[in-house]
C-alpha cells in the first residue's frame, strides 16, 4: 500500500535539502546522498522524503530526529525554530525536549511566538482553586478520548474551571497539559445558535486563517481539521447544554489528534457515556468555600467578627456549596440587612428552587433604575461596554454609579477584568442571570422598544466614527474590536422593527470595519444584509452603492459566478430609474470590476473610463478608486506606461486627502510595475515607504503584497534565501485572508524559486 503523501512534510524537507546544499555549495543529489548516509538509507530514499512520502513507521522516529538534528546544524541558524517545530509535527514525531535541545530559545532578548487565543477575560479577581475537579480534567486531557467533559448544576462554576485550565495550558508548569493555541465558543449570549460551522469559523478566526471560513463547508472543515492535527489546539465549547446542532457533537467526539476539546454543560446526554472523559463538578470543599466566602467579604467591604465562620457555616450547606449562590447570597447579606437565621431558613425553605428564590430576592431589592440596567444587559453580544449600557439603559452620573456598584455586589453583573489600566471598564452576565433578566424583559415591551432604540442610536455614533475613517484615516477602527458583535445584533433588530436607515448605518461601519480586519465572509454578509435594508429606503445612489460593494467582495474572493449573479440582479434592479450620474457610475464600476476579474481588460478599461467623468462630484476616494482600478487592468495586461501614470493620478489624490488605504495600494501598484521594468532602485524606494511609514498597517492583504513584492525585489537581487522567506509570508497571509488569485501567483512564484536554487547548486 503506497504511503499517501503529506505536503507539509515535502515542502519544509525540500526547502532543507535546498538551503544546505546553496550554503556548502554542493548539488541537491549529493546533499540527499549524504543525508541518507546519516540515516543509514539510499539517496533515492531522501527523494521519496521530498515527494512527501514519510518514513515507514518502525523507523520513523529515530530517522527524523537524526534529519532534524543534522539539518539544524548544516543550516546553521538559518531555518528558525519555528521551521523545526513544523517539520517534527508534520513528520508526526514533535517532541518538545528534542525542539528546546536543537533550537533553544534565546536567553537575551527573546522574541516571543503570538499565542493564539480567544479566551474571553475572567470576571474574578483571584481564582479558587477546585483540586480535584481540575486534576481530573488534566488526566482526561492526556487520554485518548477527543473530549473531557464537565458536567454539573448551573453556578457550580464549569465555565471558570475550563477558562483557568486553557489559560494556564500556555504554561510551562511541567504538571499540565501544554497547547500551542486555545479556541473559546459559548453558546451563552444566543442560545441554540452554535452549529458546526459557527465554531470551524471561531477555530479559523483564532488561528488567524479567515480566509479558511469563506470555503464552502466541507472544503472548510479540511482545512480547518489539518491546522487541528498540525498544532495541539484546545477547543473549549461552554454551555454545551442549549446546542442542538448532532453534527457538531460527532464532530467534536472524532476531534483530531493531538488537538483536544472541553466541553461544559449542565446537562448530560448519552452520546458522552463512551467517547468522553466526564468529570463532574460537585459542591465546592469546606476550603474551598470559605476561600471564596473571605474574597466576597473583601470585596462587598464587609467586616468579619471573631467568630464569622460560625456564624456563616450553616450558608455553605443552605447553597449547596454552590459558588454562585454564595456569591448572590453574601451580596444580599449585605443589602437585606436581615438576621442571618432569618435568610439561611428562606433558602431552606427554597429547596430545589434556590437560584428562583434568590432572583427574586434580589429583583426586589433593585429599584427602577438598577433594574433598567439590569434589563438591558441583556441586548449584549458577550461583554458589555459601560459607556453604551449607561446610555442604553438611560441610566447616568451618580446614579448609574450606584447601579453599577448594587449589581456587582449582588452578582448579577460581573466585572470582566481590564487588559490595562487605559481600557473601558466592560461587564458580562452569567448564563442563570442573563435567562432570569430575558424572563423579566418579556413582561414590559414597551421599555425594551425605547431601550433598543437607544441601544441602536448609541453604536450608530459609534458607527459613524468608523464611517468617516472611509476617507483615509483608521485609528478608530480598533473601537470596533469589542463592539462588532453588539453592532451586528443591533443591525438585526434594526432590520426586524423596518428601522432600515438604522440598519444601514451600522452596517456601513460592519462591512468597513471587516474589510480591513476580517474575517471576510462577516463583510460578504453585512454587504446582502445591507442591500436588503436598502430595498426599503428610497435612496437609489447608495442602494447601487451597497451592490457595488457585495460584488466587489465576491470576485475578490474570486467567486465570479455569484459576482455575475449580483450584477444582472443590480442592472435589472436600476433598469426603470432615471440614469443619475452617480447610479451609472455604479454601474459602470462594478461592471468593470466583473470584466477585470474575468481578464476581459479592453472592456473594463472602456467602462472605467465612463466612470472618470462620472466620478468627478463624488468624494475623493471614489475618484482615486477609479483610477486606481484603470491602473491594475493597465498593469494586468503589461501597460506598464498607462499603469504608471494612473497610478501616480491615484496616488496624487490619495496623498492630497491623506488616505492610508489609498496611498498603500497605490505606491504597491508602482512597485510591482518597477519590478516587472526591472527597476530595482525605484521599487525598492516605493515598497520601503510602504513597510517604513505604516509599520502597523492593519489591511493584510496590503501586507501580503509587500512580502509578496519583498519576495520579488530579493529575487532580482539574487537574495534567493531572503526571496525564499519573503514569498513563504506572503503565501502564508494570502491563504490565511482567503485571496485565491494571490495566493497562486505567489506559489507559483515560489516554485520558480525553488527551481532556480536547485538549479544554482546542481
Amino acid at each position: 500500500m503506497t504511503t499517501p503523501k503529506n505536503e507539509a512534510f515535502k515542502n519544509l524537507f525540500t526547502t532543507a535539502v535546498n538551503c544546505i546544499a546553496n550554503l556548502e555549495g554542493k548539488n541537491t543529489a549529493i546533499v540527499e546522498e549524504e543525508l541518507g548516509d546519516t540515516i543509514g538509507v539510499a539517496g533515492k530514499t531522501i527523494q521519496r522524503y521530498k515527494s512527501g512520502r514519510l518514513p515507514p513507521k518502525d523507523h520513523e522516529r529515530d530517522a527524523i530526529r537524526t534529519l532534524a538534528k543534522i539539518i539544524i546544524e548544516k543550516t546553521r541558524g538559518l531555518l528558525s525554530r519555528k521551521w523545526l517545530e513544523n517539520f517534527l509535527r508534520a513528520a508526526r514525531c514533535f517532541d518538545p525536549e528534542l525542539l528546546d535541545e536543537l533550537c533553544p530559545i534565546p536567553t537575551t532578548e527573546p522574541k516571543l511566538e503570538r499565542i493564539y487565543q480567544n479566551l474571553p477575560r475572567p470576571t474574578y479577581s483571584r481564582f479558587v482553586m477546585r483540586e480535584q475537579a481540575f486534576a481530573e480534567i488534566a488526566d482526561g486531557i492526556e487520554r485518548r478520548s477527543a473530549v473531557v467533559l464537565i458536567s454539573s448544576l448551573g453556578g457550580m462554576g464549569k465555565t471558570s474551571l475550563a477558562l483557568e485550565f486553557a489559560k494556564r495550558s500556555f504554561q510551562s508548569a511541567s504538571d499540565m497539559p501544554h497547547f500551542d493555541a486555545a479556541v473559546w465558543v459559548s453558546d451563552q449570549a444566543n442560545p441554540g445558535t452554535t452549529n458546526l460551522s459557527i465554531v470551524l469559523d471561531k477555530i479559523a478566526q483564532t488561528l488567524d486563517y479567515p480566509g479558511f471560513t469563506e470555503y464552502e463547508h466541507r472544503e472548510k472543515q479540511n482545512k480547518v481539521e489539518q491546522l487541528l492535527y498540525l498544532k495541539r489546539i484546545l477547543l473549549v465549547v461552554d454551555n454545551f447544554e442549549t446546542i442542538t446542532d448532532g453534527m457538531l457533537l460527532e464532530w467534536l467526539l472524532r476531534l483530531p489528534e493531538p488537538s483536544k476539546a472541553i466541553i461544559t454543560t449542565r446537562e448530560y446526554r448519552r452520546e458522552f457515556r463512551n467517547s468522553a472523559i466526564q468529570v463532574e463538578l460537585k459542591r465546592m470543599t469546606d476550603s474551598e468555600a470559605w476561600e471564596l466566602i473571605n474574597e466576597r467579604l473583601e470585596f462587598l467591604g464587609m467586616p468579619t467578627t471573631e467568630n464569622y465562620q460560625t456564624q456563616l457555616a450553616p450558608l455553605l450547606e443552605a447553597t449547596g456549596g454552590n459558588p454562585k449562590a454564595l456569591d448572590i447570597t453574601m451580596g444580599l447579606l449585605k443589602y437585606e440587612r436581615r438576621p442571618l437565621q432569618q435568610v439561611i431558613d428562606e433558602m431552606y425553605a427554597a429547596q430545589g428552587e434556590v437560584f428562583d428564590n434568590l432572583f427574586r430576592r434580589s429583583w426586589e431589592l433593585l429599584d427602577e433604575s438598577a433594574k433598567r440596567v439590569l434589563l438591558v444587559s441583556t441586548f449584549f453580544v458577550d461583554t458589555i461596554n459601560r459607556e453604551a449600557l449607561a446610555s442604553t439603559s438611560g441610566v447616568h452620573g451618580p446614579d448609574f454609579e450606584r447601579v453599577i456598584e448594587q449589581l456587582t455586589d449582588l452578582a448579577l453583573l460581573d466585572h470582566v477584568q481590564q487588559m490595562n489600566l487605559n481600557s473601558v471598564a466592560r461587564y458580562t452576565l452569567h448564563p442563570l442571570v442573563r435567562s432570569f433578566a430575558t424572563s423579566q424583559l418579556v413582561k414590559q415591551p414597551e421599555f425594551e422598544r425605547e431601550a433598543r432604540e437607544r441601544w441602536v442610536e448609541w453604536y450608530k455614533s459609534l458607527a459613524y466614527q468608523i464611517w468617516n475613517e472611509q476617507r483615509g484615516q483608521l485609528q478608530s477602527i480598533p473601537l470596533f474590536d469589542e463592539e462588532h458583535l453588539t453592532a451586528t445584533a443591533g443591525m438585526e433588530w434594526a432590520m426586524s422593527q423596518g428601522l432600515y436607515q438604522e440598519a444601514y448605518c451600522l452596517s456601513n461601519a460592519l462591512r468597513f470595519y471587516y474589510l480591513i480586519c476580517g474575517p471576510f465572509d462577516r463583510k460578504i454578509y453585512v454587504n446582502i444584509r445591507q442591500i436588503e435594508a436598502m430595498h426599503h429606503l428610497d435612496d437609489w445612489c447608495e442602494k447601487a452603492h451597497a451592490y457595488s460593494s457585495l460584488i466587489q467582495s465576491l470576485c475578490t474572493s474570486a467567486r465570479l459566478d455569484n459576482a455575475r449573479k449580483w450584477l444582472r440582479e443590480m442592472i435589472q434592479q436600476f433598469s426603470s430609474v432615471s440614469p443619475l450620474n452617480e447610479i451609472l457610475f455604479w454601474i459602470n464600476y462594478t461592471h468593470a470590476i466583473v470584466e477585470t476579474a474575468e481578464k476581459h481588460f479592453d472592456v473594463a478599461q472602456q467602462k472605467l473610463q465612463l466612470c472618470l467623468s462620472y466620478a468627478e462630484t463624488m468624494r475623493p476616494s471614489i475618484r482615486g478608486d477609479v483610477r486606481r482600478r484603470l491602473a491594475e487592468s493597465y498593469s494586468a495586461q503589461g501597460n506598464w506606461n498607462s499603469a504608471e501614470i494612473w497610478y501616480f493620478r491615484a496616488l496624487d489624490i490619495a496623498i492630497e486627502h491623506r488616505m492610508i488605504l489609498g496611498i498603500v495600494r497605490n505606491k504597491l501598484g508602482l512597485v510591482q510595475i518597477y519590478i516587472h521594468q526591472e527597476q530595482e532602485e525605484k521599487a525598492s524606494n516605493f515598497l520601503k515607504q510602504c513597510i517604513d511609514e505604516y509599520p502597523n498597517y492593519p489591511d493584510r492583504s496590503g501586507r501580503g503584497r509587500m512580502m509578496q513584492h519583498s519576495g520579488q525585489l530579493h529575487t532580482l537581487r539574487g537574495e534567493l534565501t531572503e526571496a525564499h522567506a519573503a514569498l513563504t509570508e506572503a503565501i502564508d497571509l494570502f491563504e490565511r485572508m482567503g485571496m485565491p488569485n494571490e495566493l497562486a501567483e505567489s506559489q507559483e512564484e515560489l516554485i520558480r524559486l525553488e527551481a532556480q536554487i536547485t538549479t544554482n547548486t546542481d
